[in-house]
């Protein structure tokens, strides 16, 4: 659906019934890349009959629209240009924003991506590289229900994640999760300790233990773990 080789049939072309439109229900779609938003606006609008009041590219953006727009359901893809769609959400709730029902789309679904979903109470998730245009319909009609709806391959991840004792986070403390981000971003100590405002001291402590938990040995072991687990992003 989101990219050719990953859909036979285009959006446009997806051969289900036109509906009604249905103008009591609104949506609003924060994608940064415009082909694939322009494509899941015709498609919202045209094959499933809901109305699409707004559409952003960046997180700022998002959060300026979300909080002077009235909307049912949200489709929110988590790798935006200027931050995550998990730190939208945490600047929205900061600032009292109503958040409307939240489909969440990514083409990454790691620890952090679960973890995240679990944290904000993300329900329904939707992993674009298996993601057809039944799918994508499916997904947003069960969202508006209030029912649940997530790839299969995002509740695999998941469930690899509750049964790994040494999951980030179970053993890993907010402050050693902000470390460990900051060793993904490959930052020397004395970077970390700048950004975090602690001594380098604390940050060696930290790096280790965060390390000696996750049974790793090495700064390069807990460099590679950060970036396949997805922390050089903000939750």
């Amino acid at each position: 659906m989101f990219r050719a080789r990953h859909c036979a049939v285009p959006l446009l072309y997806y051969p289900m019934p036109v509906l009604s439109p249905n103008s009591e229900t609104k949506g609003i779609l924060v994608e940064d890349t415009l082909l694939v938003r322009e494509m899941m606006h015709i498609f919202i609008a045209e094959k499933l009959g809901y109305q699409i009041v707004g559409e952003v590219a960046t997180g700022r953006e998002a959060i300026d629209l979300i909080s002077r727009v009235p909307a049912d359901f949200l489709v929110l893809d988590l790798q935006l240009p200027d931050m995550t769609g998990f730190a939208m959400i945490d600047e929205c709730i900061r600032l009292g924003v109503h958040l409307p029902k939240i489909l969440a789309c990514s083409a990454f679904c790691d620890d952090r991506t679960t973890y995240g979903c679990d944290h904000y109470g993300i329900r329904s998730f939707i992993y674009k590289p298996d993601t057809c245009c039944q799918v994508f319909a499916e997904a947003i009609r069960k969202l508006l229900c209030n029912k649940i709806y997530c790839s299969t391959f995002f509740l695999r991840r998941k469930a690899e994640r509750k049964n790994n004792p040494r999951s980030f986070d179970k053993v890993l403390t907010n402050r050693q999760q902000e470390v460990v981000t900051l060793v993904g971003e490959l930052l020397p100590d004395s970077k970390i300790a700048e950004r975090l405002h602690i001594a380098v001291g604390t940050v060696a402590k930290h790096r280790f233990t965060a390390g000696k938990n996750l049974g790793l040995k090495g700064r390069r072991a807990l460099e590679s773990y950060a970036r396949d687990s997805g922390f050089p992003k903000k939750l």
